[in-house]
């Protein structure tokens, strides 16, 4: 099989990942906002930081999409 395909077939899997993972967090976004537990917004913090990250590993993704070439 051709790098290049391959390459993007991992991509493209790092993507579902990526995908995943983005809606696990608003998962627990939602699970962290739920008013009647003693634990509400005590995540808060770090569900920003999980966001940030993924919005970096959405940059990478599609920026690496766009170096390798499209065979």
């Amino acid at each position: 099989m051709d790098m290049n395909k391959l390459k993007h077939k991992t991509l493209d899997e790092l993507a579902n990942t990526e995908a995943a993972l983005r809606a696990n967090i608003e998962l627990l976004k939602a699970l962290d906002a739920h008013p009647h537990h003693s634990g509400c917004y005590d995540l808060h913090n770090q569900i920003t930081t999980f966001m940030s990250i993924v919005v970096d590993l959405q940059g990478v993704i599609a920026r690496s999409k766009l170096i390798v070439p499209n065979v």
